[in-house]
């Protein structure tokens, strides 16, 4: 069975790239061989939005992804919809070549183990993730279900891509439709799914029953939609992926590891 990587580059600075190259290079040096396909990919308009300057802010051998899914906002700012660049890789590429399963990897990604190991209790299920959050049960703890948290002392989420995370998730306007089905599985990193898990979300993707949506809720809400439950990658994965800085203390995929953490673990950068 074969595996396709995506490791997608959206750093904010040409000084971020050696890090990205680094990671990138760690994914190839722990998963050798022609069952794995390693994929660098960016979105040009996206890296100009991060870099008006006009420098490169991708890897040389690097495919670029021109987006042209639903809802995408015409400054190409992705934050909020990296599903939609995941199913529009799947369109341009995903659908022309033979492959199993499925792996997102962001630039800040590093890998010191072969992801049949790090992957091993989950290898062959539709679809793993870093983090599961359901509703109701996760209702006030994560911001995206409520628009607040206690983290913010009750004060509104603010964020202006998603145009009703202002108020509680019930307010949705076809919120009795999507009950039953609502799964946020954060962060995107590291999220593993098998081909047929994702085919289905794509013919979904054009339901407007699911526009609105932040990247990590639509991905989990229509997997679940289409009936697949996803699973955690393992027990302790909030030891090795989460939106804080990971230092990487022994085999696993990590992240976020950035230029302060490469300097403190004494990563090559």
């Amino acid at each position: 069975m074969s595996t396709t990587i995506i490791f997608h580059t959206h750093v904010r600075n040409v000084s971020l790239l050696p890090v990205a190259a680094r990671n990138l290079q760690s994914f190839r040096d722990h998963n050798p061989g022609p069952d794995t396909i390693i994929m660098p990919v960016h979105h040009q308009q996206c890296a100009s939005r991060l870099n008006p300057t006009g420098d490169n802010l991708h890897l040389p051998d690097s495919t670029e992804i021109n987006v042209n899914q639903p809802g995408i906002p015409s400054d190409g700012n992705l934050w909020g919809y990296l599903d939609r660049f995941i199913l529009q890789w799947f369109s341009d590429h995903g659908r022309h070549f033979k492959w199993d399963r499925f792996i997102w990897a962001e630039w800040d990604c590093y890998c010191n183990t072969p992801l049949s190991q790090f992957y091993k209790d989950v290898w062959h299920q539709p679809l793993a993730c870093a983090g599961i959050k359901l509703w109701p049960q996760d209702q006030r703890r994560w911001q995206w279900w409520n628009g607040d948290d206690e983290s913010r002392k009750g004060k509104p989420w603010n964020w202006e891509v998603n145009q009703w995370a202002n108020h509680p998730m019930q307010f949705h306007p076809r919120f009795v439709e999507l009950s039953s089905y609502l799964c946020g599985v954060p962060p995107c990193a590291g999220l593993m799914f098998r081909r047929d898990v994702l085919e289905r979300i794509s013919e979904l993707s054009i339901d407007p029953l699911f526009d609105g949506l932040f990247d990590e809720m639509r991905l989990g809400t229509m997997a679940r939609y289409a009936g697949f439950q996803p699973r955690l990658i393992r027990p302790d994965i909030d030891k090795f992926i989460s939106w804080k800085g990971r230092k990487p203390t022994g085999p696993g995929i990590w992240h976020k590891v950035t230029e302060a953490v490469c300097k403190e673990t004494n990563l090559d950068t």
